[in-house]
């Protein structure tokens, strides 16, 4: 028992270090154009609700950055990423940015969502 204690608390020292080195490794990738790397980074880090990446993968639905331009997905995983005071403030403006100019594909969407 006292070993497993001992491999949880480890586990939960080191686990952001290999997070933030992923996350690290994604933006590394997304910076050099390789937007399949990246995205697969991202997206593995964003299912486990690390906010930072959350907000990449809105970005690369909104420029269609290896993944087909989806201004609804965008939207989404901005709306995800927002709830980190680390990222609040920009995703806030990204959101305005999509609902200002994106607005009337958001209204469709909603009201198929809702039919």
């Amino acid at each position: 028992m006292k070993i497993f204690i001992k491999f949880v608390v480890v586990l939960y020292l080191f686990l952001p270090m290999i997070s933030s080195a992923s996350f690290e490794t994604a933006m590394q990738y997304y910076e050099k154009g390789e937007f399949e790397q990246a995205y697969n980074d991202f997206i593995a880090l964003a299912k486990i609700g690390h906010s930072q990446s959350q907000f990449n993968l809105a970005v690369m639905y909104y420029h269609g950055q290896h993944v087909k331009k989806n201004i609804i997905e965008a939207y989404a995983w901005s709306q995800l990423a927002k709830n980190n005071p680390d990222v609040e403030k920009t995703t806030e403006k990204a959101i305005l940015i999509i609902q200002k100019k994106h607005n009337q594909e958001l209204m469709m969407h909603r009201y198929a969502f809702k039919s």
